[in-house]
């Protein structure tokens, strides 16, 4: 497995901001390596408190590289999904482009 980055989920599927008193938002913060990590916490613990405190009802994510894609084929995928949400829009026996209502 090869982990890409951590994250800090509370229970409520909030994840930690870092920083020595930390907040909890949809997003949060990413740590790229777990020196990052490690580094977070020893922060915390200059501050005089404890991680295991503070994070007692969270769990450590840890994000994974599962697949690769080759920008080519990405860029391919986008452009048909595209085309294809075009053509359904159009109205039926139209050929030409969407013509749209302006006030």
């Amino acid at each position: 497995m090869n982990v890409v980055g951590y994250k800090i989920r509370r229970a409520d599927g909030r994840y930690s901001t870092g920083g020595s008193t930390p907040e909890f938002t949809s997003a949060g913060k990413t740590w790229s390596n777990v020196a990052a990590l490690h580094n977070h916490f020893a922060v915390i613990e200059e501050f005089g408190k404890r991680p295991e405190k503070i994070y007692h009802d969270c769990s450590l994510v840890l994000l994974t590289e599962t697949d690769h894609v080759g920008i080519g084929d990405y860029v391919t995928a986008i452009k048909q999904r595209k085309v294809s949400r075009h053509r359904s829009q159009r109205p039926a026996g139209s050929h030409g482009p969407i013509q749209e209502d302006r006030p």
